[in-house]
């Protein structure tokens, strides 16, 4: 039986540009005020979460604990989406969402 991983690697790596560039969108947005700004940059985390988590559907102890670190941070970034949200909570849910990023690096990278 082939491996998955090839058919894998294309959509993950997508998934893994975009959420780069959310981070520097994020990044950058760490010096402005703008709660519609804030919102968008959550919005786009959840969306890359939810996207990382259909990769893996299941089946083995890895892809299953990649589809909950997915899981947790489109999660974290959902809870953080707030109509008003502010600089303070905005670096708060952005450092929680960098560490889930770094712990996932740590273990797979």
């Amino acid at each position: 039986m082939a491996s998955t991983e090839p058919l894998l690697a294309d959509p993950l790596k997508a998934t893994m540009a975009e959420m780069a560039r959310t981070t520097k969108e994020a990044k950058a947005a760490l010096s402005v005020t703008d709660p519609a700004t804030f919102d968008a940059i959550l919005k786009a985390y959840a969306g890359e979460g939810r996207a990382g988590m259909a990769l893996f559907p299941g089946g083995s102890a890895k892809g299953q604990d990649l589809r909950t670190r997915f899981s947790k941070f489109a999660a974290t970034a959902d809870a953080a989406r707030q109509p008003s949200t502010t600089p303070a909570r905005f670096r708060a849910a952005f450092g929680s969402l960098v560490s889930e990023c770094r712990s996932c690096h740590s273990a797979y990278k």
